[in-house]
C-alpha cells in the first residue's frame, strides 16, 4: 500500500469514527429535546385544564395532556430509565383516573386527579433529577 492510500484510509477511518461518535454524543440530547417538548407541552395542558370552567373545556386540555404524556413515553431517558418507565407508568395510571372523571363528567374528581398526575410529575422529576 502507497503513502498516500495508507493517508486516505486512515483518513476515512477517522471520519468514520467520529461520525459515530457524533451520532452517540447527539443522541441523548435529541432524546432529552424531546422529552422536554412533551413536558412544555404537558405543563401549558396542565395550566389550562385547572382553569376550565366546564368539563368539556377540561377535556380538551386533557387531551393536549394526554398527547404529551405520550410522547415522552416513546422516548428514552437514558439516566435513570428505570425511575422514568415507572414515573410513565404511574403518570399513565393518574391519566386513567383523570379520564374516568371525565366520563362522569365530574369536574371536581378530574380537577383532583389533575393534582395527582402534578404530585406524581414532582415527585419523579425529583427522582431523576430533571
Amino acid at each position: 500500500m502507497t503513502a498516500c492510500a495508507r493517508r486516505i484510509k486512515h483518513f476515512i477511518l477517522s471520519a468514520a469514527g467520529f461520525a459515530v461518535f457524533g451520532l452517540m454524543a447527539v443522541s441523548p440530547a435529541v432524546h432529552a429535546n424531546e422529552i422536554k417538548s412533551a413536558m412544555k407541552s404537558m405543563k401549558a395542558a396542565y395550566r389550562g385544564a385547572m382553569d376550565s370552567s366546564s368539563i368539556d373545556e377540561f377535556a380538551q386540555y386533557a387531551a393536549k395532556l394526554q398527547s404529551g404524556a405520550d410522547a415522552a413515553r416513546s422516548q428514552t431517558y437514558s439516566d435513570d430509565p428505570s425511575t422514568y418507565r415507572e414515573g410513565m407508568q404511574e403518570l399513565q395510571q393518574n391519566i386513567g383516573e383523570m379520564n374516568q372523571a371525565i366520563r362522569s363528567g365530574d369536574l371536581s374528581a378530574a380537577k383532583d386527579a389533575l393534582l395527582r398526575i402534578r404530585a406524581t410529575e414532582k415527585r419523579y422529576h425529583n427522582a431523576v433529577g430533571a
